[in-house]
């Protein structure tokens, strides 16, 4: 079961990878693993297009693209003169993305929730 699950997850980064728009739509309002996709794909250095999430997210606003204009925003990115905007953001994200999930910085957000 391990190594069709290892097999699955390469072949969903390799799937995201090859993506120019990540879309995230929320299944659940406040559902709190909606919001992890937006992290992953920042981290595989795809520029995502979000509906708002909560104001309490953990990401860098300039990292994605909140909106409730998604079809409006996604159509934009897409054509040829925004591709520099696109890469921007996508490369931005992925800097954030690697810069802020590292072991030591999960251990300190972990240790704080303990209290320690």
């Amino acid at each position: 079961a391990l190594q069709v699950l290892t097999v699955q997850l390469e072949q969903m980064v390799q799937m995201v990878n090859r993506t120019k728009v990540m879309v995230n739509i929320h299944a659940y309002e406040g559902h709190p693993f909606a919001e992890w996709r937006v992290g992953e794909c920042m981290a595989c250095g795809v520029c995502v297009v979000s509906e708002p999430l909560h104001p309490e997210h953990p990401y860098n606003e300039d990292c994605f693209v909140q909106t409730e204009n998604l079809k409006g925003e996604i159509e934009r990115l897409l054509e040829e003169d925004n591709e520099d905007e696109r890469e921007r953001i996508a490369k931005k994200a992925h800097s954030w993305a690697w810069r802020r999930h590292t072991l030591d910085n999960h251990m300190d957000e972990f240790l704080t929730m303990l209290g320690v």
